[in-house]
């Protein structure tokens, strides 16, 4: 398939040079005409969707869609060939696009209309975006996550607190009815250790509420101000 004639000049890409960025381009493009029929496809095409040039030059363009997206597609690509311009197809949405085998994946789509003579052409760029998508899964599911983690954490050290602060005020009050002057001392002693068994319990739970990369943060810190890293 021929991608067709372009300018020459001193700032003009040659057909061979142009031929060789786009055989080249990590992205797919394709090349489509006015008609929605495909002209030229860049290798990077043939790899993402299973297909041969040769086999989807002369195709529709619909042929890289699901078969459910096909009708709605027709109609959106006579729209843009009235109002041809740079734009970025779905912005936001989930885009599908259908491999030789029926698979799908997903994918970002940018169109540029480019002239040939009296016909508009588009030229499609495809990128594959499964990477992406699935790094975006997993940071969602694991900001949820840590999210439930940090809720179940505040539930229990507003409950486990609530509990001991409740029994400190009972251990006060039988410390005010107490008599024995040694009682009341060991009452003392007794209320101080669970004073800091107590604040050592919140501490404990409290350090849970804080983002790993403060945590991380701080021990690269402490281990940096160590005697060990310390250089002289």
């Amino acid at each position: 398939a021929n991608v067709g004639d372009l300018p020459t000049g001193s700032h003009v890409l040659s057909i061979e040079e142009f031929k060789a960025v786009f055989d080249a381009a990590p992205d797919g493009y394709a090349i489509v005409g006015s008609n929605g029929i495909i002209r030229t496809v860049n290798p990077r095409i043939e790899k993402l969707f299973g297909w041969t040039a040769d086999e989807l030059v002369g195709e529709p363009v619909e042929v890289l869609l699901p078969e459910r997206y096909r009708d709605v597609h027709t109609g959106h690509r006579r729209g843009f060939s009235e109002n041809p311009h740079n734009r970025e197809m779905g912005a936001g949405l989930d885009l599908r696009a259908r491999r030789k085998d029926g698979g799908e994946f997903p994918v970002e789509v940018s169109l540029s209309p480019w002239r040939r003579g009296d016909e508009v052409m588009v030229i499609c760029s495809v990128r594959d975006v499964s990477e992406v998508r699935r790094l975006q899964n997993f940071s969602e599911g694991a900001l949820r996550a840590t999210e439930d983690e940090r809720q179940r954490i505040s539930r229990e050290l507003h409950d486990d607190t609530a509990q001991r602060l409740a029994t400190l005020i009972l251990r006060v009050r039988q410390v005010a009815m107490q008599k024995d002057d040694e009682r009341r001392a060991a009452l003392f002693d007794e209320i101080r250790e669970e004073i800091v068994d107590a604040a050592d319990g919140v501490r404990r739970m409290a350090r849970g509420l804080r983002p790993p990369e403060i945590e991380r943060s701080e021990e690269h810190t402490s281990e940096l101000q160590s005697p060990d890293h310390l250089v002289c």
